[in-house]
């Protein structure tokens, strides 16, 4: 027996105000919204449901949907539909994906602290301050350097450029940069440990790099201050949050490195190289954790397919070291983060439970339809089809257009004239003509856009007829060129959407005359 009540509390729950709900309590009574095939279903049930399923925000006015939403996805569940790949892929996907979206929210989003004006203004004159405005002096061997540093110290005030220039050395041998304007977050740790200790000296000391030898020439540097803050203030905020997303992330994969026991062999991984791995170290596992195994020629076949996408000038900064770390650090966050979200097991909590189980049962439902439902519609012919646009063409067609030529004036002495003129024979296109139309342009309009003045005047003319009429403040002469009509719409473009109409009312039909046989194999129904 299928008992369908609706109480007047639920719908009264539903659409009153939060206040006035807080004075009923849908919970306190005990008995069933409604009861199938002896399942229970309370109107929390209901209201779960309900929240998933509407599309706006109207109360519903009827518990039918609900009932036959019970009665497929059961019927769905006792052909052991959830057992097809299919399904199980579908939901996998959806419940990974949602439930790294609550990882993420509970991990990282919750945890960032706000941009107030004053974490801005310190992560502003920690990262971003002082700016200095520096040029590199690159020398190719170490004796050039050492006369640099000589020349320098025997007379601080003087320029790199004067220094240079008063060296015997080929131009050749050393290379000045052009003056660029730095910020800390933007410098090499290196480079800033150096620039820190240099102070208020002119010259940093010298640093090899790259088979060269450089020094930094500091030409100005530019504190803190307010204007500078100001026009840096919303790109601060962005690069502060980013930031701390950017930690959070890798404070949550460390954890899990060590929840899941990630096992890395340093060793072997020190043996791979662009060249490849080898041969008696190919197979050996090189990364492991949870079910996965991968071997040093795997781990270098990924990040060499990586390296070789980069372009000429990237593979020239990027050692291909840096790229095998960032691919082994990429596969052990990713299936961690994986991992660690399936694990907390979201679907069992509220308020994603109930998400995660409605869909569940729609996929049971769109999994039924395909296999019960859709293969028992009928075929759609195309006399079907040439019969709905037959009784639906003028629907389906554009508003009442009208052909005609017109011009207007708001002088009434002028327009008393020109009728007169009219009157007397004198063609309209001369009538344009003192209007100041010369060569008026034929247009077709929908005739609701005309005022009702016109369209009065224009029912009563036949093609080619004209007619002068007051509008307003104005005195507009008209030329009826084609008589009012409606553009009907051609079958063969309309054809296809009609088709996929017909064939949804077909299906929404059958799926209509399936859910009645299941209810009367339930049983009959009452209130």
């Amino acid at each position: 027996m299928i008992k369908t009540s609706l109480s007047f509390l639920l719908l009264l729950i539903i659409v009153t105000s939060t206040a006035t709900a807080s004075s009923w309590n849908p919970w306190s009574d005990s008995s069933p919204l409604l009861t199938i095939n002896d399942q229970e279903y309370q109107t929390a049930d209901f209201l779960n449901w309900w929240q998933e399923w509407r599309e706006d925000n109207q109360a519903p006015t009827s518990i039918d949907p609900y009932i036959d939403w019970i009665l497929l996805s059961t019927e769905a569940e006792q052909m052991q539909l959830q057992d097809q790949p299919s399904y199980q892929k579908k939901i996998s996907t959806f419940l990974r994906v949602r439930s790294l979206m609550l990882l993420k929210n509970e991990e990282i989003d919750k945890k960032i602290s706000p941009a107030t004006d004053k974490t801005i203004y310190d992560y502003y004159v920690t990262d971003y301050t002082p700016r200095w405005q520096l040029q590199t002096i690159t020398f190719r061997n170490k004796a050039n350097l050492q006369q640099f540093v000589a020349a320098h110290t025997a007379a601080p005030e003087i320029s790199s450029e004067e220094i240079l220039t008063k060296m015997a050395t080929p131009a050749t041998d050393y290379l000045l940069s052009s003056p660029l304007w730095e910020r800390p977050n933007h410098l090499p740790e290196k480079i800033l440990q150096l620039l820190q200790e240099t102070k208020e000296q002119r010259f940093s000391a010298p640093y090899e790099w790259s088979n060269t030898w450089q020094i930094i020439e500091v030409l100005a540097i530019e504190p803190a201050s307010d204007k500078d803050f100001g026009q840096l203030r919303s790109t601060l905020e962005a690069t502060y949050l980013k930031q701390q997303r950017t930690n959070l992330t890798a404070k949550l994969v460390q954890q899990l490195k060590r929840k899941y026991q990630v096992k890395i062999d340093k060793e072997l991984l020190a043996t791979i190289d662009h060249k490849g791995v080898p041969e008696e170290h190919a197979q050996q596992i090189v990364l492991q954790f949870l079910s996965h195994k991968i071997s040093a020629s795997e781990l270098h076949a990924t990040a060499s397919k990586q390296y070789s996408s980069l372009s000429a000038q990237q593979k020239a900064k990027t050692p291909f070291t840096q790229t095998l770390q960032r691919v082994l650090s990429a596969i052990i966050s990713q299936n961690l983060v994986d991992a660690e979200a399936l694990d907390r097991h979201y679907e069992k909590q509220l308020p994603f439970k109930n998400t995660y189980d409605f869909y569940r049962s729609h996929r049971l439902i769109r999994a039924l339809e395909q296999q019960i439902i859709q293969p028992k519609v009928k075929e759609i012919t195309p006399a079907q089809i040439k019969q709905a646009y037959e009784q639906n063409k003028l629907k389906l067609s554009g508003p009442m257009a009208v052909e005609i030529v017109r011009g207007e004036t708001t002088d009434a002495d002028l327009a008393t004239r020109l009728q007169a003129k009219l009157r007397q024979g004198e063609t309209f296109t001369e009538i344009m003509a003192v209007l100041g139309n010369k060569g008026a342009k034929t247009e077709t309009l929908p005739l609701a856009h005309l005022s009702t003045e016109l369209q009065t005047a224009l029912s009563k003319l036949q093609p080619g007829q004209t007619a002068m009429v007051a509008d307003g403040d104005s005195f507009v002469f008209v030329r009826l060129i084609t008589s009012p009509q409606q553009k009907v719409v051609a079958f063969d473009s309309i054809k296809d959407a009609l088709e996929t109409e017909l064939k949804r009312g077909a299906f929404l039909e059958r799926k209509q005359e399936i859910i009645e046989e299941y209810k009367r194999h339930e049983g009959d129904t009452g209130s």
